[in-house]
């Protein structure tokens, strides 16, 4: 465990995680303050606003990393430096963004090389 995230823990434990009698580190910070369930996905609370919005999400992934996808992938496409889509999604490295930068077939052509005639 990196030193930042020990402090960070350490400070929601002694300034924001609320006083209940719970084996759980995390715990909702409004009454009830129960654990959060496993079944507690970001995806099932946004979906409802895809649906209205038109998005097909059958058989795709449409939860909080989609969104993260979907943001490095438009700022990439808008020529924004991968170095800096890191730091905008708080990557420390930009290698580790790739993964998120997805690209169209037309942007992969234009990247491809000739293979030369023989």
């Amino acid at each position: 465990m990196t030193d930042e995230v020990l402090f960070a823990l350490l400070d929601y434990i002694k300034n924001a995680r609320p006083e209940v009698n719970s084996p759980n580190v995390f715990t909702r910070l409004r009454k009830p303050h129960i654990p959060y369930s496993m079944d507690d996905h970001f995806g099932n609370k946004i979906l409802p606003y895809f649906e209205s919005a038109g998005v097909d999400t059958k058989g795709k992934h449409h939860g909080l990393h989609s969104l993260r996808h979907s943001l490095a992938t438009n700022l990439f496409e808008s020529g924004t430096p991968v170095n800096e889509i890191a730091v905008i999604l708080g990557h420390t490295s930009a290698a580790s963004t790739k993964t998120y930068v997805w690209s169209d077939i037309d942007r992969l052509i234009i990247t491809a090389l000739e293979v030369p005639e023989k």
